[in-house]
């Protein structure tokens, strides 16, 4: 009996902090997913080996750090031309632009899922300008732009209407809920109640763009 071979996902990131670490678990971690092997590629210094490990406990899972964007690029090359992957699936727009011309020259599907957004102080003055042209001109060799929300897709749209509306796809962020209904709680409020402390609840990163300066 033949043996099925699985198709192999490689994802790549830059920053694979909070949501991207978040939206691997979420996503690629579900029973969906079973039928995939997974590529990471991502820093070194996140050291977060067993995280992934616990996300991909079901699936052949290669673990590629990286030191450098150079070195990031070059095992990334070398890892597709050795071996059959389905998709290359980009983190973030600085993994997504820089795996642009590692998939083109590799043949291989590439999608990107933003992450983030854009504002008016990225494209400033000349150089500015110049950088928005460059990134159009890259967002338009992707397969696939995935946004997270309807905000981030307008907001996509709003600096780079030129990239055909076919290639962008919103597919909203959300909560596993069932995960947090049944955790268990901390009551240990001790150190909240030292005199000084003055506590303000906040879920996510502090970034300008939710409201922090």
């Amino acid at each position: 009996m033949t043996e099925t071979v699985k198709k192999r996902i490689v994802l790549v990131a830059k920053h694979p902090v909070g949501g991207i670490l978040t939206f691997f678990s979420y996503i690629y971690g579900h029973e969906l997913f079973d039928e995939y092997d997974f590529t990471v590629v991502v820093p070194s210094q996140y050291q977060i080996q067993d995280s992934l490990r616990k996300i991909f406990s079901k699936r052949d899972l290669v673990y590629i750090p990286f030191e450098s964007t150079t070195e990031m690029i070059i095992k990334t090359w070398n890892y597709l031309r050795e071996n059959k992957v389905s998709l290359i699936h980009s983190h973030g727009f600085s993994a997504g632009l820089l795996m642009v011309p590692v998939a083109k020259y590799t043949k291989v599907p590439h999608i990107v899922t933003t992450h983030d957004v854009f504002q008016d102080v990225h494209f400033a003055g000349i150089v500015g300008g110049l950088k928005k042209i460059t990134l159009s001109f890259m967002f338009s060799y992707m397969d696939a732009i995935h946004t997270v929300g309807q905000e981030a897709t307008s907001n996509f749209k709003e600096y780079f209407p030129s990239i055909c509306c076919d290639k962008i796809h919103c597919i909203s962020n959300g909560i596993d809920t069932e995960e947090f209904y049944y955790a268990k709680p901390n009551k240990d409020y001790s150190k909240l109640r030292e005199p000084g402390n003055f506590l303000i609840g906040f879920f996510g990163r502090f970034m300008s763009q939710k409201g922090f300066k």
